[in-house]
């Protein structure tokens, strides 16, 4: 950290999506701060939230399909926290720290975070996913924005975008 007094938090939610890198990105480019602290918050979900599992013996192969599925159960939060420490260097944000939370809810891991951290603001990429898969599987930034109570900022994907413009 550098000798200036600690600014904002700023906790900005990643995974390996576009998305989140271009929420990255408008960080930089319209609203860091020198003495800012950015927390990445990556959050490792289970890939799926059905977790019973009868299996048959008398079919081994099913054995063999049910131990892949498990052993791939969650996603491996190496190359996204790597990725991210590697751009903050790049873009000049010297004061961060990469966080890997376990929840099956994003959102409620990310929130957990804003507040244990005592966040300012909360960054966090659209997908702007439609009607019937956010009914399906839940809109992070739609949690966000219900149940934070500090500043929720969701920069939008880049087709929905015509007021700036950032690279990608």
């Amino acid at each position: 950290m550098s000798n200036e007094p600690l600014g904002r938090r700023v906790v900005i939610a990643v995974d390996g999506s576009l998305h989140c890198h271009r929420a990255f990105n408008w960080y930089v480019k319209y609203i860091h701060r020198k003495n800012d602290f950015v927390f990445f918050a990556h959050v490792m979900q289970p890939k799926s939230s059905h977790t019973d599992v009868i299996v048959t013996v008398d079919y081994p192969e099913s054995i063999t399909q049910v131990t892949k599925d498990f052993s791939l159960n969650y996603t491996d939060p190496a190359a996204t926290t790597l990725k991210y420490a590697k751009l903050a260097e790049a873009a000049g944000v010297t004061d961060f720290k990469t966080e890997i939370l376990a929840n099956s809810s994003v959102g409620e891991a990310v929130l957990r975070l804003a507040t244990e951290c005592q966040a300012n603001i909360i960054i966090v990429g659209s997908r702007s996913a439609g009607t019937f898969r956010r009914t399906l599987l839940g809109d992070v930034s739609r949690y966000l924005v219900t149940h934070s109570n500090i500043p929720v900022l969701m920069v939008p994907n880049a087709s929905r975008s015509t007021s700036f413009n950032i690279t990608d």
